[in-house]
């Protein structure tokens, strides 16, 4: 998560628009900066995982090294993911509830970084866990896809 806070920082910046400081400084927009961070990490540790087996700050080997088997932990790993993604959601629905129109593109933004990085993960040569492990229905389930539309809508 270290690289999310100046990339959100600095998202409607490069974009060519500026959030206001009394909507972007709120606890809930803080808070959804931290789930993308969160997301981007695990994302991360599932995707590169093959490549750093044994390495101990990836959330699988931890589970491993706590009896999984790899299987399990990336599924367990996938369904921590999931679950963040869902809270994501749900908060950017709450959010979008009263935000103005630079925070919705943030919020859109925002999506459109953690959509980024999965694309970009599952082409990379490094990232090739999903050669290598069943992730099934997990990896983007259909209501995440259902609630990211109804929520563009709203913006």
């Amino acid at each position: 998560m270290p690289g999310a806070p100046p990339t959100c920082a600095l998202a409607d910046i490069v974009a060519g628009y500026e959030v206001p400081a009394n909507e972007y400084q709120r606890v809930e927009v803080r808070r959804l900066q931290t789930l993308v961070g969160t997301v981007l990490s695990l994302c991360n540790d599932v995707m590169s995982f093959p490549r750093e087996i044994g390495v101990i700050w990836n959330l699988p080997n931890i589970l491993i090294a706590q009896g999984m088997s790899q299987q399990e932990a990336i599924t367990n790993t996938v369904r921590i993911h999931n679950n963040v993604v869902g809270e994501y959601f749900d908060l950017e629905a709450r959010i979008t509830s009263w935000a103005g129109a630079e925070l919705r593109r943030f919020l859109n933004d925002m999506g459109t970084l953690m959509r980024g990085h999965y694309d970009w993960a599952r082409q990379q040569k490094r990232y090739a866990a999903t050669d290598n492990y069943f992730f099934d229905a997990t990896v983007e389930p259909e209501d995440f896809r259902a609630a990211r539309r109804e929520n563009a809508k709203d913006a």
